[in-house]
């Protein structure tokens, strides 16, 4: 059975990476409550040196792509950041070369009856 644990915990992070891949983030959430039993039941398995190998070869291949993943949302939130920036005010140098900002107003309709 120790090999089953271990062929169980392999098809899991093959599982992960492929949502990780496809974008398929709600699927992580099931995946680690699955990953984490695995992961205690190995603990107590006598696996071999090969699979135990295998298994830590998968899970830094995941967790490059969980940590790239994780860069990605960083930098759209910092690009969303900036674009909410960029509709709240207007920045521009003036004559000394020193950075101003003016406020952009919203432009507002009045509905009237």
């Amino acid at each position: 059975m120790p090999d089953d644990v271990a062929h169980q915990v392999l098809a899991v992070l093959h599982e992960e990476r492929m949502a990780l891949r496809t974008a398929n983030f709600d699927q992580l959430n099931t995946l680690a409550d699955s990953k984490m039993k695995l992961f205690e039941m190995l603990q107590s398995a006598s696996s071999r040196k090969s699979d135990l190998a295998l298994i830590k070869e998968r899970l830094e291949v995941n967790q490059t792509l969980m940590l790239a993943a994780r860069r990605g949302f960083a930098e759209a939130q910092e690009r969303l950041t900036a674009m909410r920036g960029v509709r709240e005010s207007l920045s521009f140098y003036d004559q000394s070369g020193q950075m101003s900002q003016v406020p952009t107003r919203q432009a507002s309709i009045v509905k009237k009856a």
